[in-house]
């Protein structure tokens, strides 16, 4: 991947010195072949150059620069040159996309029921005009349907697409998708996003930005979901993507961060350590720079080192202090959500809480990009919260928060974040059930995956001869009592009497030949957890 990085960089000012050398003398047809090339940024640049001969010129200028900003995620600006430049001229075909452009970026920008509104008068207009004209109003139709969340009307929407609308078909299969990841159905949106990818090759022009982020939507999943398969998939494409193209960096960025989170769970710590550094070297902002220093920290933390996480945290930390908070855009919005995480695993408390409640008084990112009230965000802010409860003590507000995390992520099929719930709660409660989750679905793993060596401490628990013959209910005990938990506290956690407890210690006592709890947590430890000591 640094090979590629430095490739792509002589590509880039190779491509740059030949902007620079064709001056003034660009032409519509230029700038259409930035367009399809996904460098979006080449495209306005030259609309700005190119001499309009005509009022036909100049509409369509005004409508390649609206689809290159809308891509580059400026809708306000798409919006107003349609509605400032484009000029109407009784063609059909152009009218009806200036009318889908102003209905797509209304989407974009909150108005949803304006967009639909005017995209479904769009589509009523429709019948006369080209075919690919058609499917990209139906298409636009489906974002607006997605962004309110009625995924059967988006699925009908996408279904108006014809198949042979070339790139508008491969979109559509991207939006089927998310579409199908919104539902929770993981499977058929791996199967859209691979069979968008696929499709595109297919095409007659390239979409480079559309096929890095189905790649980008396949790595998140490949990660969350220890899917190897499909992590071979995009490692495979990846391989093949020109990745010059300026507006390229984020999802670069983003399956180079999903790179990390594979190799660590394969074992390849070493290789994950490399990848995460690669990440903040192509972070394109300071925020994605400070949300990749804390996977090196998360990185460092799971392999037992000490000092630097704290050191990469101090970094993070820095960067995004330095920023306005009205500065952060898109998933930009989650990264203090990412530090506080970070920082309460780094013992942090107050640092924690800071930048929780900073994520907490950010708007709302647009809908089409991420869902207010999605069940993944609201899982992973549980999830947060359970580690700043933690971190500071409060064991029971930490077990509701870690428990409302996990049975989010386990029935959303986020595997890896399911795991990592249910096993800091195991390790709470001391249930059984919970590390039988942990264990089935980490068996395919790397050995030096940092959750299979924390399962490979717990076996210990079934092959020793005196633990072996323990009630599950008094390994829990026991694995508390080595956490230095005391009987009431044991008592609130299990949801269970005083009483009820100090009877199982003391039947712990008579198992393991021991006068009291200190020494039953020293010879607990000696037998079941050596490298404790």
């Amino acid at each position: 991947m640094i090979r590629r990085l430095r490739s792509a960089t002589r590509r880039t000012a190779t491509g740059q010195a030949a902007h620079a050398r064709a001056g003034t003398r660009a032409t519509f047809s230029d700038a259409m072949r930035a367009w399809f090339a996904g460098e979006f940024e080449r495209c306005l640049e030259l609309c700005g150059i190119v001499r309009a001969s005509d009022v036909d010129a100049v509409s369509q200028l005004a409508l390649l620069r609206a689809r290159a900003n809308l891509r580059l995620g400026r809708p306000a600006v798409a919006h107003r040159i349609v509605s400032d430049v484009f000029v109407s001229h009784g063609t059909l075909d152009a009218s009806l996309t200036a009318q889908m452009l102003l209905g797509a970026a209304e989407i974009r920008l909150g108005d949803v029921a304006a967009g639909l509104e005017r995209l479904d008068a769009a589509s009523a207009g429709a019948v006369d005009a080209h075919p690919t004209i058609r499917s990209e109003i139906a298409l636009n139709r489906a974002l607006g349907h997605y962004a309110r969340r009625d995924l059967d009307q988006a699925r009908a929407a996408i279904a108006e697409v014809s198949s042979e609308a070339d790139i508008v078909f491969a979109q559509s299969l991207n939006y089927r998708g998310w579409v199908e990841t919104a539902s929770g159905d993981h499977q058929r949106a791996i199967e859209a996003f691979i069979a968008s990818v696929q499709h595109l090759g297919r095409c007659r022009h390239q979409d480079r930005l559309l096929e890095a982020n189905g790649l980008v939507a396949l790595a998140f999943l490949a990660a969350e979901r220890f899917d190897q398969s499909t992590w071979s998939f995009i490692e495979d494409r990846e391989q093949q993507l020109d990745w010059s193209a300026d507006g390229l960096a984020l999802s670069r960025w983003w399956i180079t961060m999903s790179a990390a989170l594979v190799h660590e769970a394969a074992g390849e710590t070493l290789r994950a350590f490399k990848v995460a550094r690669e990440a903040e070297q192509l972070a394109p902002s300071a925020a994605y720079r400070a949300h990749a220093l804390c996977r090196r920290a998360a990185l460092s933390r799971n392999v037992g080192e000490c000092f630097t996480p704290s050191d990469l945290l101090d970094q993070a930390r820095a960067l995004l202090e330095a920023l306005p908070p009205n500065s952060l855009h898109g998933d930009e919005q989650t990264v203090p959500l990412v530090l506080a995480e970070e920082l309460a695993y780094a013992g942090d408390v107050a640092g924690a809480r800071r930048f929780f409640a900073l994520y907490r008084s950010l708007a709302p990112m647009e809908r089409v990009a991420a869902m207010s009230a999605d069940p993944r965000a609201v899982a992973y802010e549980r999830m947060v919260e359970g580690a700043i409860a933690d971190a500071a003590g409060e064991t029971s507000l930490a077990r509701r928060a870690f428990a409302d995390a996990f049975r989010s992520f386990r029935a959303l099929g986020y595997t890896r974040r399911a795991v990592a719930c249910a096993l800091r709660l195991a390790e709470i409660t001391g249930h059984d059930r919970l590390y039988r989750f942990v264990a089935e679905n980490t068996a395919a793993l790397g050995e030096e995956y940092w959750v299979r060596r924390a399962m490979s401490r717990r076996e210990r628990f079934f092959t020793d001869p005196i633990a072996a013959k323990l009630t599950a209910a008094q390994r829990e005990v026991l694995d508390l009592i080595c956490q230095s938990y005391t009987n009431p506290e044991i008592a609130r956690m299990r949801d269970r009497s005083l009483n009820t407890i100090k009877h199982t210690v003391t039947a712990l006592l008579e198992a393991f030949g021991v006068r009291g709890r200190a020494e039953l947590r020293i010879e607990a430890e000696r037998r079941l957890m050596p490298d404790r000591r």
